[in-house]
């Protein structure tokens, strides 16, 4: 059927092409051959069309003899191309996984916090879901305000034990934003729906009269730090943010799936890509001081990404390395909550710090996970917000021999407190999505 409508295309264009040309000797050549009867040119004009016709059908049966094998596998692999590029989403995003989390979304009340249940709409009118977990009273006005963007499986209820810490141990207010296609938040999600999501959580909070606008802090675990990064480093927004944190993020798309599937993919171009969050390229036009918390057991993502990432990060930047956090129990590190409060305090007590200035020894902290026999003693370095933000050569070091054994995270992205394991087992934690 494909070779008949080829050749009744061909004919077509074939015979509009022999009026043309019959016109145009009749019109341009002189004297007694512009009298010639019309049936001369029509015969004429037979002849010429048959014989392209000819010509023209027998073109098309020896290229499709000789090259229509490469011709169908040409369009096998255009038709592949398409279908991959169709499911990058689906490989991705899991908004349904575990089973029904687009149906079940856990309250902060579940866990005594004070919150608002906001409703707020997208740029391009997607209405999200979102809770606020404030602080009551005075605290509400001058504490930080975390703006939390979460992995890439669950919903904002599996992430109430992470927002717990940052609101009873770090003193911070919190908005847990539900992206769209997530929960019970509305649309599809896509990297540039991410992108106007985290936009509009930036505008609700600084829209808000009730708490302080210049401590605003962006937090993103795994994929919501690739969400975090590309807010930060937006011209729009990179003033109105206080502090960055990323904690086991990846450096692109592009590199995880070199990791988890095949080197090769690294090299595609970007066109190929239906989702990029190309983080190692926007973490450099970061202004805010940036806090990167890298668990050394992840089997997600790659702990050296966060090495990357770091590296590449031009403004006043910190490294928290734990040894024994893995892609989803990394905040569960007994000294986490120091740490955010310390790199907070060192945030809030720099004085007015040139954005576009290059720290050449930055700050890094390093977590000493314990082991089942005693430690040796060793001294605990406290951090005080002028230590810290004078010599960015000081470490940070916690007397592990004091500290409890780790808790298990069993689901992507869900933070569920499960038994307490020894220290041997630490690194039995079961992970699966980015």
């Amino acid at each position: 059927m494909k070779l008949v409508h080829l050749c009744l295309m061909c004919w077509r264009t074939i015979r509009q092409a022999s009026l043309v040309a019959i016109r145009f000797m009749q019109v341009s050549l002189p004297g007694r051959i512009m009298k010639l009867p019309n049936t001369v040119w029509s015969n004429v004009a037979s002849n010429y069309f048959w014989s392209s016709c000819s010509y023209a059908l027998l073109t098309i049966f020896l290229f499709n003899w000789l090259y229509g094998g490469y011709l169908m596998f040409f369009f096998l692999l255009l038709t592949i191309a398409g279908v991959v590029y169709e499911v990058q989403d689906m490989l991705l995003y899991h908004p349904d996984h575990p089973e029904r989390s687009r149906l079940l979304v856990r309250t902060p009340a579940a866990c005594a916090l004070p919150y608002e249940n906001i409703q707020l709409v997208t740029e391009d009118g997607v209405r999200l879901n979102a809770f606020f977990i404030k602080h009551q009273g005075s605290l509400l006005a001058t504490a930080p305000t975390v703006l939390f963007f979460h992995g890439n499986a669950g919903n904002i209820g599996d992430r109430l034990p992470h927002a717990q810490r940052l609101y009873s141990e770090c003193h911070c207010n919190v908005l847990l934003l539900e992206y769209r296609g997530y929960g019970r938040s509305d649309g599809r999600v896509s990297e540039h729906g991410l992108t106007m999501d985290a936009h509009a959580g930036l505008d609700l909070l600084l829209a808000r009269t009730d708490i302080d606008t210049n401590k605003i802090v962006v937090l993103g675990v795994s994929l919501g730090g690739a969400v975090a990064t590309k807010l930060a480093s937006s011209a729009a927004c990179q003033r109105k943010i206080m502090a960055l944190i990323i904690v086991n993020s990846f450096t692109s798309i592009a590199d995880m799936g070199a990791c988890m599937f095949h080197s090769c993919i690294a090299k595609l171009p970007g066109w190929m890509l239906r989702n990029r969050f190309s983080s190692r390229d926007a973490i450099r036009d970061i202004k805010a001081p940036a806090l990167f918390v890298s668990g050394q057991c992840d089997r997600v993502v790659p702990p050296a990404m966060m090495h990357t990432l770091y590296e590449a990060c031009q403004s006043r930047k910190f490294f928290f390395s734990v040894p024994g956090g893995g892609h989803n129990n990394t905040f569960l590190a007994p000294n986490y909550s120091d740490v955010i409060r310390d790199f907070l305090g060192a945030v809030q007590g720099m004085s007015a710090p040139n954005p576009l200035s290059v720290v050449n020894n930055p700050a890094k902290f390093s977590f000493v996970d314990y082991q089942d026999q005693p430690l040796p003693p060793t001294p605990s370095h406290e951090l005080s917000r002028g230590s810290l933000a004078a010599d960015p050569s000081v470490v940070y070091d916690v007397n592990a021999a004091s500290q409890p054994a780790h808790r298990l995270v069993l689901d992507s992205g869900i933070a569920e407190t499960a038994s307490m394991l020894p220290s041997s087992s630490s690194n039995l934690i079961q992970e699966s999505h980015a």
